[in-house]
């Protein structure tokens, strides 16, 4: 089975949301690694606060890479992998094809 590569411009503002809430989730994860690697316990408030933020960003972060899969990869690409290139807007969409 080889597999083709499918290059697709998306909307910057839908990029600039994606990458947003990745680096916020992604921060709130390192401070969260911090506090634990510090000792601080998982029921001061602190880290209740990142805790919960992490959440929220998570969540965010799922729904906008759902929205990218949804609204630009599944119509015409079911199940294929994609990579989305934060600086020039490109969504780079593996699809897999029969060998022939």
């Amino acid at each position: 089975m080889s597999k083709k590569i499918i290059h697709l411009t998306i909307p910057e503002d839908i990029v600039d949301q994606t990458e947003s809430y990745m680096y916020e989730t992604n921060a709130r994860q390192a401070l969260l690694a911090y506090c634990m690697e510090h000792g601080i316990d998982t029921d001061n408030p602190i880290f209740k606060r990142y805790h919960d933020e992490y959440v929220e960003f998570h969540c965010q972060y799922e729904m906008m890479k759902t929205k990218i899969t949804m609204g630009f990869v599944a119509p015409k690409y079911p199940n294929a992998k994609w990579n989305l290139d934060f600086d020039t807007c490109t969504l780079t969409v593996e699809v897999g094809e029969s060998a022939e």
